[in-house]
């Protein structure tokens, strides 16, 4: 049997010093955690450091993975 597969999205927010933004990193360790547990083979992880209060068709990294996943 096949593995599903699975694409990680993480986004945090722009605003603020450079310094003080927040984390991915944690985001994908605990997505990581999770489709290891739910048998998921994460295939591709995108990263965003973008506000929430953009709209979708303004973030380009969103529109990526969005892409990717109609491809794939």
């Amino acid at each position: 049997m096949t593995k599903m597969k699975a694409v990680i999205y993480t986004r945090t927010s722009s605003s603020g010093p450079l310094e003080s933004r927040q984390n991915t990193k944690r985001q994908i360790v605990e997505l990581e955690v999770y489709a290891k547990s739910a048998k998921l083979e994460v295939i591709k992880i995108y990263e965003e450091h973008q506000s929430g209060a953009k709209k979708n068709s303004e973030r380009l990294v969103l529109s990526e993975c969005v892409e990717f996943c109609k491809k794939n």
